[in-house]
Formats: C-alpha cells, structure tokens, sequence
C-alpha cells in the first residue's frame, strides 16, 4: 500500500496540487488505499501489472462479499485507487 487514510489537510493539499478533484475523499474515512505494482523490485507505472493486481483484489471483494470499486474503470483512470463500494456501516 502507498496512501491510506488521509486527514482533511492532506486530502486539500491534494486537490490544490490537481492529484483529486473531488470535494471528499473515502480515503478521509480510511474506505480507500492506493497501491503501487513492484515489478523486478521496484514501482512500475505500466498498467498491465494493475490490471492483474486489480482482478486479485476483485476475486478476494467477491469471495468475502465486500463490494470494491476499482479507479481503473473510471473515466479518469486511476489504476494505483481501491475503495470500499456504497456506505460501509463501521
């Protein structure tokens, strides 16, 4: 995992430097992560090793019956995004 939970302070940080776009984070309540691909023992920003990592991540979602949403369906893509689908009751 790269990023986690995030306070409101760094979820503003982010927006100012255009890396969110959005009013709210989930990762503000800890119902997101970021995550990197290691690929010969470093980061890879190529996308097929997140396209693997994210279909582990939705087979795991789908055995335990806890709903994901992927960044890399979105429009914007955002490959390295997971978070918890819907409201999570804590």
């Amino acid at each position: 995992m790269i990023d986690g939970l995030r306070t409101a302070k760094e979820h503003a940080r982010n927006v100012a430097n255009g890396k969110s776009w959005i009013k709210r984070s989930k990762h503000q309540d800890g119902l997101a992560i970021d995550f990197a691909a290691y690929v010969n023992g470093k980061i890879t920003y190529q996308p097929a090793p997140y396209y693997e990592i994210a279909y582990a991540f939705f087979t795991c979602s789908e055995e335990m019956n806890i709903p994901i949403i992927w960044g890399g369906n979105w429009r914007a893509k955002d490959l390295m995004h997971i978070e918890l689908k819907g409201k999570v009751k804590m």
